[in-house]
Order: C-alpha cells, then sequence, then structure tokens
C-alpha cells in the first residue's frame, strides 16, 4: 500500500475510533445559554448591517447550538439556514495546513525539505532555504497581493491547477530572507496546496477531501467553483466597493467572484456545522494522531520573533491565558471565523456573506466568536 493510502485508512480508523468520544460527553453543555448567544449574533448582525449570518457551536462534543439570521438572497428574500453555504475566504488556509499536518506526521511528505523538492520550478534568488514548514508560518517571505492587482479581470478568471498558481509567482523577488520574520502570504499558501499536489500524485481537493472532509462527515463542505450552480450557495453583499474597496453607506452586490486562484488560501464552501464539526478535530489526540495535532497547535517562530502560527491556525492564547486554536477570514462580502478553546471542549464558528459597515476593525471575526465562547462557559448547568 502507498503512504498515502496508509494516511487515508489511519485516518478512517482514528475517526472512527473517535466517535465514542461524543457519547461519553459530559452532561453540563451550554444549551441554556441560547438566549444569550443570539442576543450576541443579533447586535452584531444590527451593529455591521449584515444580509445574513450563520453560527454553531460544539461543546463537549454535541452541537448545542445552530442558527441562521437573515438573508441568503436579499432580493429574492432566501433566509439563512444552518445548511446555507458560505464561502470561508482565508478560513480554508486551516484545512490546507491541516491536511499538511496529517501527510507530514504520517511521512508522506517532509515539512524541513526544500520547496523545490515539490516545486522544481519554484526558484526565485534565496528561496532555496524556503519550507513548507516555513510558508504554514508565513515565514517563507513569499509576497500577498500587490495593490491593485485582484482587478475585475483577474477575479473573472479560472484557474484549472492550484500548479498554475506557482508560475503566478515564480518570477518574483522574496520580500524578506525565509525563516527571518512573519509576511502573511496566501501566494505562500498555494505554495503548500502545490506541493501537496506533488507529493501525494492526486489533484490537492482530492487530497483534502480524502483527509479532511469525508473522515469528519464534512457532507456540506467542498471547494467552490464559481461556474456551476450549487443549490444553498448564499450570494454576497458589501459596504463597499468591491473592486477598489471604497467605503459605501449603500449596500452592493458583490459579483460572483472566482476564487480559484487560491484554492490553497481561501475557496472552501461550507457551513457553520460543519466548521465546527472541523474544529472538533483540533481539539485532542481521536480524529487527528497525537503527532499532526501537535503540528496544528504548536507556533513556528522565526529568527526574529514568534508568528502565532501552527500549521494552519492561530494558536495564541485568549486575554484570559486559555489555549485556543484559530482561523479567520474575510475578503469583500466575506466575514468568517472558527474559534477551538481545547480545554472547555468548546468551539464557535461564525459566517457573513456581508462586508459590513465597520466590518474593518474584524469585531465580528475575533470578538464575537470569543463573547459567544464565554457566554456558553457561562451558561448554568442542566
Amino acid at each position: 500500500m502507498s503512504p498515502l493510502g496508509r494516511t487515508l485508512v489511519a485516518s478512517l480508523a482514528v475517526t472512527c475510533a473517535s466517535r465514542g468520544l461524543n457519547a461519553q460527553a459530559r452532561e453540563h453543555t451550554c444549551t441554556e445559554a441560547g438566549p444569550a448567544i443570539r442576543r450576541l449574533l443579533q447586535t452584531m448582525q444590527e451593529k455591521e448591517r449584515n444580509v445574513g449570518l450563520s453560527a454553531a457551536i460544539m461543546h463537549h462534543g454535541r452541537l448545542v447550538y445552530s442558527e441562521g439570521l437573515g438573508f441568503a438572497d436579499l432580493e429574492h428574500r432566501v433566509p439563512v439556514t444552518p445548511r446555507s453555504l458560505f464561502t470561508v475566504a482565508s478560513t480554508g488556509k486551516a484545512f490546507t495546513g491541516t491536511t499538511l499536518a496529517i501527510l507530514a506526521d504520517s511521512g508522506v511528505i517532509d515539512l524541513d525539505a526544500p520547496i523545490q523538492r515539490y516545486l522544481p520550478a519554484y526558484h526565485p534568488p534565496g528561496s532555496d532555504s524556503i519550507t513548507l514548514r516555513l510558508l504554514a508560518a508565513h515565514l517563507g517571505g513569499v509576497r500577498h497581493y500587490r495593490p491593485a492587482e485582484r482587478t475585475a479581470e483577474f477575479l473573472a478568471r479560472h484557474v484549472n491547477d492550484v500548479m498554475d498558481v506557482v508560475a503566478m509567482v515564480a518570477g518574483d523577488s522574496l520580500v524578506d530572507q525565509p525563516g527571518r520574520a512573519y509576511h502573511y502570504s496566501s501566494y505562500g499558501y498555494n505554495l503548500i496546496a502545490a506541493a501537496i499536489q506533488a507529493a501525494t500524485h492526486r489533484p490537492f481537493a482530492t487530497v483534502v477531501a480524502d483527509l479532511i472532509f469525508r473522515p469528519l462527515g464534512l457532507r456540506d463542505t467542498r471547494f467552490d467553483d464559481v461556474r456551476y450552480v450549487v443549490e444553498r450557495r448564499v450570494r454576497h453583499y458589501a459596504f463597499n466597493d468591491p473592486i477598489t474597496y471604497a467605503p459605501s453607506t449603500e449596500l452592493r452586490r458583490v459579483p460572483d467572484f472566482d476564487y480559484s486562484y487560491n484554492m490553497g488560501g481561501g475557496n472552501i464552501l461550507t457551513t457553520a456545522e460543519d466548521l465546527v464539526r472541523f474544529g472538533q478535530a483540533v481539539m485532542r489526540p481521536g480524529r487527528l494522531s497525537p503527532g499532526a495535532l501537535r503540528l496544528v497547535q504548536s507556533e513556528i517562530r522565526g529568527t526574529a520573533g514568534g508568528t502565532n502560527w501552527g500549521l494552519g491556525w492561530f494558536v495564541n492564547p485568549d486575554s484570559a491565558g486559555r489555549k485556543r486554536v484559530h482561523i479567520n477570514g474575510a475578503f469583500v462580502g466575506v466575514q468568517s471565523a472558527l474559534y477551538v478553546f481545547p480545554d472547555d471542549e468548546i468551539a464557535v464558528a461564525v459566517i457573513a456573506n456581508t462586508w459590513g459597515i465597520g466590518a474593518v476593525t474584524a469585531e465580528m471575526a475575533t470578538t464575537l466568536p470569543s463573547e459567544v465562547a464565554q457566554a456558553c462557559r457561562d451558561a448554568p448547568p442542566r
């Protein structure tokens, strides 16, 4: 059996074994916190004038809250439901990073090999020391998007293969010495996706589906393709210009941009319920092996300091010092977050189909999930 085949079998085995954990969930869950959580969500919804919002909470292995607010399609008055499908922007990096962790722990991929082992066509000057571990923590020195790079024409073209993204940055100079300092880069995550495809000899999307979507039962999660009709997919709105980002007091309809250029960094279509199920995987060993979980939860540091990143996730503690693994994403028409508190066994997901008024503060994708988790902690026992 191939190394990847063994990985798939092992992944399925630990997933099946972990299902028994849910049956042993503790009696105290935050099922009584529903009214308080709803008030938090409604307050944010009204403050930002978001068109639609979806939220879900898992506590001690149980789905204790799931609700949609507002509209998935404002023009046709289609309400958001727990099964509405949202694109989640950079929250998708957690899927790429977790897939990388599984493959690295199983020996299919080497996190510390030069990137050219997997992508020989990517060879800018000074790139010999770039590794997948560095790319995952945004330490590779690879650039992010240039100002005005994502024009209407850029966002209308379809990229057929993650390997095609390599050529988009292969001729660029690095922005810093690899391994030195944190420089956020979605292109870095697309290089990871291309390396995963090269190492496994299988399409990147197929590998993620086989290692993450199917074993974890994420039935409503997929890579998006705006060229096709997808039932329950929401429409997007913004209080800014979709191309120039200029603020607007008038709500605008965001075009169906094609994010196929960002398969490794933010092209996932999912629900809040599936996100919290995914969050369960990074709480404790079971759904992931102990080795893969350590890679996800352990900070990767640069020579100039920390990054707060493991493989695909932020791993910094919250203001009270509680262990926290989280990821968020935002783009015009999208806000999303998945926050996991392993010690409390709480996972919170919130998604909006609107770049709302004041969304630049990132309050919905940072403060709100922590407030929802605290409401869950404060709930009285049943």
